[in-house]
């Protein structure tokens, strides 16, 4: 969701950060998600792959997915010092994503994505 709306060179460090995640942690009820370049046991932070908005912190994005005219999960995605580093849920997924897994006619999900923080800004 988050991607189709950065710009085409942002897609590539994207692209290339998210390839490079070797290690996923996931905090209880998975309300959390940490994504992690790992080597020799030691978190990486290749600049070549860095996106420029070197923030501490910055909000990406938030997706929000809803179920029928009922039930809606948010999702934030941060960054971190340039690099994607998790995805922050409102509540825990666990019932969204059965839901996505038997996706039909009768009950059909919706995702927006909304826009929150500039990675190409320096």
């Amino acid at each position: 969701m988050v991607r189709k709306d950065l710009t085409e060179d942002i897609k590539l460090l994207w692209d290339k950060q998210i390839s490079k995640i070797n290690k996923i942690g996931r905090a209880p009820e998975g309300i959390e998600v940490n994504f992690y370049r790992m080597s020799s046991g030691q978190p990486t932070f290749n600049k070549h792959i860095s996106f420029p908005n070197k923030s501490a912190e910055l909000l990406v994005a938030e997706v929000r997915v809803r179920i029928e005219d009922s039930d809606e999960l948010s999702a934030k995605v941060w960054c971190l010092n340039g690099f994607l580093f998790s995805i922050e849920y409102d509540r825990c997924p666990d019932y969204f994503e059965e839901a996505a897994g038997m996706e039909t006619d009768i009950c059909p999900l919706t995702l927006a994505c909304t826009m929150r923080g500039d990675l190409s800004a320096r």
